[in-house]
């Protein structure tokens, strides 16, 4: 038989626990408004402290915001990754603030912030910084496809500050 069972460690740690289960929560408020999310595991200050029905997300460092999104991975950073991101892997700090879209990878400090978009790849410092609804770019080197609202779809840039004009355009190799 599967035992349910939650591991918690630090003061307000998954303090509002009901119905979740298989959580590790480690940390001073680590999944401190969880009710009924499960096999969540948390590390860090206030990591995690505002979700209560995500589930199986993986976070290191303070990532705050996400309340129902599922299966994200987030390191050193994640910032305030948005409510309902799911599929999602950041690392860095602030890599993935505000980002409410699904299955995107961000490497790199502040990469991928507020991007609502699916399906990206952003690797490097400033990487789709101000990236919106863009879908299926890859972005590599510091600050490509960084300075403008980038809606476009389906470009691959590759290089330092590549693509930082670059807007709606799409199916872009630069």
């Amino acid at each position: 038989a599967d035992t349910c069972f939650n591991i918690m460690l630090g003061c307000n740690s998954g303090a509002a626990l009901n119905s979740g289960d298989h959580n590790i929560l480690l940390g001073c408020h680590a999944g401190k408004s969880i009710t009924s999310g499960n096999y969540n595991f948390l590390f860090g200050r206030r990591v995690g402290c505002s979700i209560d029905s995500g589930s199986s997300n993986i976070l290191f460092g303070p990532t705050t915001a996400l309340t129902t999104g599922c299966k994200n991975i987030a390191f050193l950073g994640g910032g305030s990754m948005g409510a309902t991101a799911c599929c999602n892997i950041v690392m860095g700090n602030e890599a993935g603030y505000n980002l409410t879209g699904n299955s995107n990878i961000a490497l790199g400090a502040q990469a991928g912030c507020d991007l609502t978009g699916s399906d990206n790849i952003l690797f490097g410092d400033n990487t789709g910084t101000e990236m919106t609804s863009g879908d299926e770019n890859i972005a590599i080197g510091k600050k490509a496809l960084n300075a403008c609202a980038v809606t476009g779809n389906s470009n691959i840039v590759i290089g330092k500050y590549t693509g930082q004009r670059l807007t709606s355009g799409a199916s872009n190799i630069l």
